[in-house]
């Protein structure tokens, strides 16, 4: 499969926003765009592309440690999922000048999601029992570059 990952743009952030919705089965709220705006112009912000659609995003911030950068989500089209489209994403991410670790979170129940991690070379370093309000896990991941 032929796509491209590039630097999302301004007028991505309703397409993301929608598709990470869907992504992740969470209700899409239209006034919530707000949150996104300001990401696609500071943050790292990267859009998969396939045939002029967005079929894939990760949104990453730089943290208080110089050289880590934190991957806040990482969501690909359920059509488009076991194509390379989150590796891609992860490996663009990486590529920001003086990275040298990337770090993220997600659910030990989540299995596709930590063993597409594990895969990309992240390792678990720590796990935080009864973490969401619904007694969920959540596991923190690393995967250093350097």
């Amino acid at each position: 499969m032929d796509f491209e990952v590039k630097r999302a743009e301004l007028g991505d952030d309703k397409k993301l926003m929608e598709l990470e919705a869907r992504c992740f089965r969470i209700k899409y709220e239209r006034n919530f765009i707000w949150f996104w705006k300001p990401f696609t112009q500071h943050a790292y912000v990267y859009k998969a592309i396939f045939d002029k659609k967005i079929v894939g995003g990760i949104l990453a911030f730089p943290t208080k440690h110089p050289g880590t950068i934190y991957i806040e989500s990482i969501f690909v089209d359920t059509k488009f999922r076991d194509h390379g489209v989150a590796t891609r994403l992860i490996e663009k991410v990486s590529k920001h000048a003086g990275c040298r670790e990337l770090i993220l979170d997600t659910m030990p129940g989540w299995k596709n999601a930590v063993n597409l991690y594990r895969k990309q070379g992240f390792r678990v370093v720590k796990k935080l029992k009864n973490y969401y309000e619904d007694g969920t896990d959540r596991v923190l991941m690393v995967k250093r570059l350097r």
